[in-house]
């Protein structure tokens, strides 16, 4: 399960990274910019924690996203962290909190590209 997070993060960061080019607002910009930042930082934390307490990760295949918006994207993609969190983190309590970490990364996002035009 957690190569499919590592596979869904990364399309959603690609997806993202298009939309902070092209969008005409700059508030929308520095979010989506911040977001591509932060998203790849807070997965390579919970991927080597995971390594740490089980193994290596195995083989990731890129989910393709084609959203409507980068912030449905991004709200859909934190629905689906929540409700796969158990099974991504095998129940380990480090790994749920670093995955509600992430979780609130796409929340604050949301926010932002909600509300600041």
């Amino acid at each position: 399960m957690i190569e499919t997070l590592v596979g869904r993060v990364f399309a959603l960061r690609d997806a993202v990274h298009l939309e902070h080019w092209r969008t005409g607002s700059y508030a929308q910009h520095i979010a989506l910019g911040d977001f591509c930042d932060e998203v790849i930082e807070k997965l390579d934390a919970i991927v080597e924690t995971y390594q740490g307490l089980f193994d290596k990760i195995g083989r990731v295949t890129r989910v393709p996203f084609d959203p409507a918006s980068a912030m449905d994207a991004i709200a859909q993609h934190a629905d689906w962290i929540t409700r796969n969190k158990e099974a991504i983190s095998k129940g380990d309590a480090s790994l749920n909190n670093m995955l509600d970490d992430l979780v609130a990364l796409y929340s604050a996002t949301y926010y932002k590209l909600k509300c600041l035009k």
